[in-house]
Order: C-alpha cells, then sequence, then structure tokens
C-alpha cells in the first residue's frame, strides 16, 4: 500500500503552488519541482528591529536523497545556493532549505 503522505506530497509538487527547478550537486543536474517560500526574517539590532528577505525551498526527499551546502536551484527568480545544512520535515519526506542569490 502507498504511503498517503508520500502520495499527497506528490499531488502538492505537481501543483501550482510549485515551480519547476533545476538543482545542480556539483556533478550532475536535474529537473525537479520545489515550493519556493520568501519569509521575512526579524531579528533584534539594539533598540531596533532588522527585517531581512530569507529564501526557502522545500524539496522533496525522492528528488533528492542529499542536498548539502553549496549545492545550487535554479528557479525562475535566479540561482539560489544552499546556505544552511538542510532540515528534513517530520515524516522526513522532504527537506527545508535555506538559500543565498548567487
Amino acid at each position: 500500500m502507498a504511503d498517503p503522505f508520500a502520495t499527497g506530497l506528490g499531488t502538492l509538487y505537481a501543483g501550482p503552488g510549485a515551480v519547476a527547478a533545476v538543482y545542480d550537486d556539483g556533478s550532475a543536474a536535474k529537473p525537479i519541482r520545489v515550493i519556493h517560500e520568501r519569509p521575512d526574517q526579524t531579528t533584534g539590532f539594539r533598540d531596533g528591529t532588522v527585517i531581512q528577505a530569507t529564501n526557502l525551498f522545500r524539496i522533496q526527499a525522492v528528488d533528492v536523497p542529499e542536498p548539502k551546502v553549496g549545492d545550487l536551484i535554479t528557479v525562475e527568480a535566479g540561482t539560489f545556493s544552499l546556505s544552511e545544512d538542510p532540515q528534513r520535515d517530520t515524516q522526513a519526506l522532504r527537506w527545508v532549505c535555506s538559500a543565498e542569490p548567487v
């Protein structure tokens, strides 16, 4: 029997909330679909607050088994380099990756 979580994610990544991307680990580039989020991060600084734009990519683990810092993701918005160690979600079905524009 198919894992209902994996089936649901497959449907999610085929839908309009996901975008086409190319993932490049330095040895090979391959097409995948990702969910690209751009949340603002708020940081306190002295008596004020700094708001910084960030880029997060959610990638299915079945597409990229072991992403690492320095790998590249290219989407319509540009090319981004993974900037921190990727983290898995609670079901270990997808990666959450922080990235910086190249």
